[in-house]
């Protein structure tokens, strides 16, 4: 009799184990489609909690309010969207890195021209010209050496200065404001 309720009270202890795995499993799924979702956050809502965190607004409420406004646009936007901002390039034969400069429509508000300007063209306004895109967008390619660092700007019609949104990080400007840092 005492073996017979030794057997019994392994296999009740037994159920319990099986149900915590069960609830472990799940809450790991969840964990991962937690993630997936996170993953797959539009970029304009990354890009709104990176302007807020650097102009200094760190609460959760200037970062939650641009993602759910975000979240409800079409498909086809965030497919645009995707293709705005500083885009790098790396290749294994060459020792430079190819690096897309991209001013998005909203920031370039209408404007006529842009060219980027920085230490890789000697801050020269007119070096580099950009390309105005259908969708009222500038973009320019470049390949700059691996393993520097370059400061630069936007110069949209002469005189109005813009940083990219997709910047490695800014650093301060010796003439007030700061420059967008891209890292090759």
């Amino acid at each position: 009799m005492e073996k017979r309720k030794s057997i019994v009270n392994r296999k009740s202890t037994a159920r319990p184990a099986a149900k915590k795995a069960s609830a472990k499993e799940g809450t790991a799924k969840e964990a991962l489609r937690r993630a997936i979702e996170k993953a797959a956050e539009p970029p304009k809502a990354v890009k709104a909690a990176g302007e807020a965190a650097r102009k200094g607004k760190r609460n959760a409420k200037a970062k939650a309010a641009p993602a759910k406004a975000a979240k409800k646009e079409a498909p086809a936007a965030k497919k645009k969207e995707a293709l705005v901002g500083l885009t790098k390039q790396y290749f294994k034969s060459k020792d430079v890195c190819r690096i897309t400069f991209r001013v998005p429509r909203p920031a370039a508000q209408e404007a006529e021209a842009a060219s980027v300007v920085g230490d890789f063209n000697d801050w020269r306004a007119n070096a580099t010209p950009m390309k105005r895109l259908k969708d009222g967008s500038f973009s320019a390619i470049m390949e700059l050496p691996k393993g520097k660092e370059y400061r630069f700007r936007y110069l949209l019609d002469g005189g109005r200065w813009e940083n990219d949104w997709c910047a490695d990080r800014y650093e301060p400007s010796p003439f007030g404001g700061e420059n967008s840092v891209v890292v090759c």
